[in-house]
């Protein structure tokens, strides 16, 4: 039960935290627990959906794609695979959300970075992504 061993550490790790250096009660540790057991449900669905759906085709388009076509081929779709992951990546969400948190007056170049230029940012992400994976 692979979840279980990642999930557990973090989940203890923040509570002794809490308890013992922020000395604050675990308050609805019902809920939390309640919680922490829908996480790693999810988890053991979202692996086994990889191990079914995603995996054999990610193994199908490696083995099929070098044979069909020449290697700028093979590496145009690294590239572009690069750059699809980026937008998919749930953290590129969470940081365009934090931008709006930003002080403007503190960051303005921050601010404007996350708030109106999110889109061409995580392109730019996206593009090192590919390029890095291409190399």
């Amino acid at each position: 039960m692979e979840q279980l061993r990642a999930v557990f550490p973090l989940a203890a790790y923040l509570a002794l935290f809490q308890l013992f250096i922020l000395r604050v009660n675990v308050e609805d540790a019902g809920i939390i627990t309640a919680g922490l057991v829908a996480v790693i449900i999810g988890l053991m669905i979202f692996m086994e959906g990889l191990k079914i759906g995603l995996m054999p085709f990610g193994e199908s388009l490696g083995t099929s794609l070098p044979a069909k076509a020449g290697l700028a081929v093979v590496l145009m779709v690294v590239f572009l695979l690069g750059i699809g992951v980026t937008f998919a990546e749930p953290a590129i969400g969470a940081l365009q959300t934090a931008g709006s948190l930003v002080d403007v007056t503190k960051a303005p170049y921050l601010y404007t970075l996350l708030t109106d230029w999110s889109q061409t940012l995580v392109l730019a992400v996206g593009a090192g992504v590919g390029l890095a994976a291409a190399l």
